[in-house]
């Protein structure tokens, strides 16, 4: 669901279908067009997930990969 917003156990909301937090999200300010207003974006939020994927695989979804293996970067 594109507008869930779950608090993490470590204090931080995560938002949107791939639970982005807010400094991750703005993160990619520059690169992607994040900004506060668009997080649960969903086309943006598959856009943006892309792009980490494929620079640096699934290290950032560690409790995924831990369940499905990793994504290869490349």
């Amino acid at each position: 669901n594109p507008n869930t917003k779950v608090l993490d156990v470590n204090g931080w909301y995560s938002y949107g279908d791939f639970q982005y937090q807010m400094p991750t999200w703005l993160r990619y300010s520059k690169t992607m067009g994040t900004t506060k207003e668009n997080i649960n974006d969903p086309i943006l939020q598959w856009a943006v997930t892309r792009h980490i994927l494929d620079a640096k695989g699934s290290g950032d979804w560690w409790n995924c990969t831990k369940k499905i293996g990793p994504y290869p970067s490349g």
